[in-house]
């Protein structure tokens, strides 16, 4: 990509992401399929990043459209969401990360299912 705005930097390392994704003013996925499960989408809410992603599998489930970023359909769509970037709160998006994503959020959402369901059960006690 030949632009002076715009710097390809290719894979990064887990121990890179943290600080690569929390210096950017926000993380554009411009997927055009449906994605079941995009992580780079929370680990960016992880760091208060907000995201900008295309209308495709799993990114209205994962986006909070306004909140931690923007739900777009095509190209010009995305431009024009960048303008609206500064407008979220990056201590929001990390509070919504926090909220939907931790393993203590997950815990509650799955704990009462598990008591509900009488708990876990060991399948060796059933041979």
């Amino acid at each position: 990509m030949d632009h002076p705005l715009v710097e390809y930097i290719g894979e990064i390392s887990d121990h890179e992401k943290s600080d690569f994704l929390s210096g950017a003013i926000g993380l554009l996925v411009p997927i055009d399929w449906p994605e079941p499960f995009a992580w780079v989408m929370i680990e960016a809410m992880a760091c208060g990043t907000p995201v900008i992603a295309y209308n495709r599998g799993s990114v209205p489930e994962i986006i909070d459209e306004g909140l931690t970023g923007f739900i777009v359909e095509d190209e010009t769509s995305a431009v024009s969401a960048v303008n609206r970037l500064s407008g979220l709160s990056r201590h929001a998006i990390r509070k919504q990360f926090e909220t939907r994503f931790t393993h203590t959020a997950w815990r509650s959402i799955i704990s009462p299912s598990i008591a509900a369901d009488g708990g876990p059960r060991s399948h060796a006690s059933s041979w």
